[in-house]
């Protein structure tokens, strides 16, 4: 019935959290109570979308009227930083370092804090937002998510979801140079397999990159 609604691989992560739940009551809280969620498993799909931002979309989005002040500063904050919108949104404006250049997350997803390093854009952004109170974007996730949407469907761009400026600014830090270790530390991905998933190299500029250290190998 879950399925009917929604994806296997959402429906995997909330089966993996049950069997953690029920597994902390039987081992740490001593419930003699069976774990159903041990046994029961979701084939878990792979996710095979390689969305790049194409040329010219941001600037489209930049151009395309939108009720909310925040949902604009929230992408280009995204595509500057590579942060998930749940730690934009939870920056808050005692973190941000303006002088040296950094914004200091306390927690991520994955339970870790991490300094990421901005770029003059970034800082620009934050300094053009009105400081109202304690956190830079004082909005909830789905409000953004939902004027996110809003946004992209009034500029006529087809399936583009915000998690994916995420996925393209991780693609541009790799693009500019960066190592598996450097990108990582600004993405927050614990393990370079992780960091793959998200890294979606454009075939042209690895092409370019290619032709100009070419070994010159010569066929005989």
């Amino acid at each position: 019935m879950r399925l009917k609604t929604i994806k296997s691989n959402t429906l995997h992560r909330e089966f993996g959290l049950l069997r953690v739940v029920v597994g902390k009551a039987k081992d740490e809280w001593r419930m003699d109570i069976p774990n159903p969620f041990e046994s029961f498993h979701i084939k878990k799909e792979p996710d095979h979308r390689q969305r790049r931002v194409y040329k010219g979309e941001i600037d489209l989005l930049m151009r395309t009227p939108c009720r909310s002040s925040l949902t604009k500063p929230a992408m280009i904050v995204a595509l500057e930083t590579s942060m998930r919108l749940g730690e934009i949104l939870s920056i808050k404006w005692d973190k941000i370092d303006f002088g040296r250049g950094f914004v200091e997350l306390e927690r991520s997803k994955n339970g870790r804090g991490r300094i990421i390093p901005l770029t003059n854009t970034a800082l620009m952004t934050f300094e053009a937002l009105p400081r109202d109170g304690l956190f830079v974007f004082p909005v909830k996730p789905d409000t953004l998510k939902q004027s996110w949407r809003r946004l992209v469907k009034r500029a006529g761009i087809n399936d583009l979801r915000f998690h994916e400026l995420r996925h393209e600014a991780i693609s541009r830090l790799l693009e500019m140079g960066l190592t598996i270790p450097e990108a990582a530390s600004v993405s927050g991905h614990r393990t370079a397999s992780m960091l793959a998933r998200y890294a979606h190299p454009d075939p042209v500029k690895v092409r370019e990159k290619m032709l100009k250290r070419a070994f010159g190998t010569h066929l005989a």
